[in-house]
């Protein structure tokens, strides 16, 4: 058997061996980091702009003491420097926004994706468990009509049981499928 240390991990993590929930986990997961990365970024955008804000204003009042004020213009100067740098920055940031909402469009794709996999297989079970209950209850039906003919209980029996744990089995995908 192949080593799949992540895979494994991924499965203990998640709570389950099949490789569908395992990755709807995973998306699901990264979609809420993703969330949290974007308020994050957010945050940080929002307080880099009240500070470009605030020093534009600053910077306007530092320009109103005129050019023979010996300090004002240097220090005008380098707040312009640090405005720019900043103002760059957050063109960078609200970039890497952007990027990580792109991420979260791409895992509510993977996830609608997984769980309509998912979705599908559990159908196409259903229908197969389906098949086999009115298979089995066909079965009973005609080995009830040859009972004359021959000792057919101990089958009709079987079959009977068979129904019985079928429906059982039925009820018990259904409640934990969600389906009806």
């Amino acid at each position: 058997m192949v080593a799949r240390p992540n895979i494994d991990h991924l499965k203990e993590v998640c709570g389950s061996n099949q490789l569908q929930h395992c990755f709807k986990y995973l998306f699901v997961k990264e979609w809420r980091e993703n969330e949290d990365l974007i308020r994050y970024i957010g945050e940080k955008c929002a307080n880099l702009e009240a500070s470009i804000e605030r020093r534009a204003q600053l910077m306007q009042e530092g320009q109103s003491f005129g050019p023979f004020h010996d300090v004002a213009p240097d220090t005008v100067e380098c707040m312009a420097v640090t405005q720019q740098r900043e103002q760059h920055m957050l063109v960078a940031l609200r970039g890497v926004l952007e990027l990580a909402r792109e991420g979260i469009t791409e895992k509510e794709h993977h996830v609608v994706e997984c769980m309509a996999v998912t979705q599908q297989r559990e159908q196409h079970m259903l229908v197969a468990l389906r098949g086999v209950l009115e298979l089995a209850r066909e079965g009973i039906t005609e080995k009830e009509h040859h009972v004359g003919l021959m000792d057919l209980k101990g089958s009709c029996i079987s079959n009977a049981l068979l129904v019985s744990v079928l429906i059982v089995v039925l009820a018990v995908y259904r409640s934990v499928a969600g389906t009806e």
